[in-house]
């Protein structure tokens, strides 16, 4: 039989130059015309085989007869039928080609091999085990503090500035440390009002470092994930579970009377000396009234809804879903001084909470409800010795 490895091969070879850019009608009629010229040959083959020509070694067809056999049934024949006969097994073994040749294209457009049972089966899940070989905790002072966290994806080395625990945390199990991180006494916590924060610096030896540059983004990322869970348990006694629970959130939403978004423009020029994106699709800054926060023509031409949304998590600090379905990107300006919850009775110069303004300045709303949340429980810590 032709063989179907083969033939998928020279298809291969055939799309690696210029039948794949062709779309997937011009492929599948390429295959056809691939697989016609195909059986041609193939009875071409069988005829030379026949009178001698050819060896049976590079014959690919539905028969496998060795010489021998095929002229010992010739022979066998009276001579009045052997004209017939050669002519009725020509014919066969044409038609053989032609369906061999036919089934595997079909084949070819399905991308299915004859001998596969089934899809193949997953690979295993990736399991991290690297860990830093040299740390160093220490407890900032107490006062006004430079927060960052340096953390390269391919490298065995982490720096970090004065930060929360409840940070470290969030980004060693991959959540967000404002709402997914639960538990614990108040040192931790990442809060203003909070002055017990850290820094932190690791590293690992060459051979890490070596194996961290040639994993994928999502290996890599687990591996420093875990790397990070590892410092945490060794320096701080840290122990957590997993749970998903039902946790306040906001949904935000298109108010009654419709958006009040404006398309977003072309980027501003970038300033001389300026790096990193430019602008930010939002950006904010406080005011004697509260809190201005502005949306405009970033590289994508704006902020989006899910821009938005993300902001408010983090300044809330409480899980906002976008449910505006609105897509494209807007230029807005959002101002407002705190919550509902926030409010003062000797506010009135102050700009309106966040719930208000978002109704009356961009035509959106904010509403209450409920989402299943996974969340990292601390059941023990403790604080470290510095070294």
């Amino acid at each position: 039989m032709y063989s179907l490895n083969g033939g998928v091969n020279d298809v291969i070879h055939g799309l690696h130059i210029g039948q794949a850019d062709r779309g997937p009608a011009a492929f599948a009629s390429a295959q056809r015309g691939h697989y016609h010229e195909k059986g041609l040959k193939c009875a071409t083959t069988i005829r030379s085989f026949a009178s001698g020509r050819q060896r049976i070694s590079n014959i690919k067809c539905v028969f496998r007869l060795s010489r021998r056999n095929y002229r010992s049934a010739l022979a066998s024949l009276p001579s009045s039928s052997v004209s017939l006969w050669l002519t009725i097994l020509h014919g066969a073994i044409l038609v053989s080609c032609f369906v061999s040749a036919g089934a595997m294209s079909a084949f070819g457009q399905r991308n299915i091999s004859p001998t596969s049972a089934g899809p193949p089966a997953p690979s295993a899940p990736y399991v991290p085990t690297l860990t830093y070989d040299v740390t160093s905790v220490r407890q900032c002072s107490p006062g006004p503090q430079n927060n960052g966290f340096h953390d390269p994806l391919h490298s065995g080395r982490i720096t970090g500035g004065c930060v929360w625990v409840e940070q470290l945390i969030g980004w060693a199990y991959g959540v967000d440390y404002r709402v997914q991180v639960l538990g614990g006494p108040d040192w931790v916590k990442a809060a203003r009002s909070n002055e017990v924060r850290f820094t932190v610096q690791a590293r690992s030896d060459s051979a890490t470092d070596n194996k961290l540059a040639k994993l994928s983004d999502d290996d890599a990322t687990l591996e420093k994930r875990h790397m990070l869970q590892a410092l945490l348990a060794d320096r701080f006694g840290l122990k957590v579970h997993m749970e998903t629970r039902p946790e306040p959130a906001f949904a935000l939403a298109v108010a009654r009377h419709g958006p009040k978004l404006q398309k977003g423009e072309p980027p501003a020029p970038r300033p001389e000396g300026k790096t990193g994106p430019w602008p930010a699709p939002i950006e904010s800054e406080r005011d004697p009234r509260g809190m201005s926060v502005v949306a405009h023509g970033a590289s994508i031409g704006g902020a989006s809804t899910w821009d938005l949304a993300g902001w408010l998590q983090f300044y809330l600090g409480k899980r906002v879903i976008d449910q505006t379905r609105i897509t494209g990107t807007y230029n807005f300006t959002l101002q407002f001084h705190g919550t509902f919850s926030d409010m003062q009775p000797d506010d009135g110069s102050m700009w309106p909470p966040v719930e208000t303004a978002i109704r009356e300045q961009l035509g959106l709303e904010l509403r209450d409800t409920k989402v299943p949340l996974q969340v990292v429980v601390i059941d023990h810590i403790e604080q470290p010795s510095p070294n």
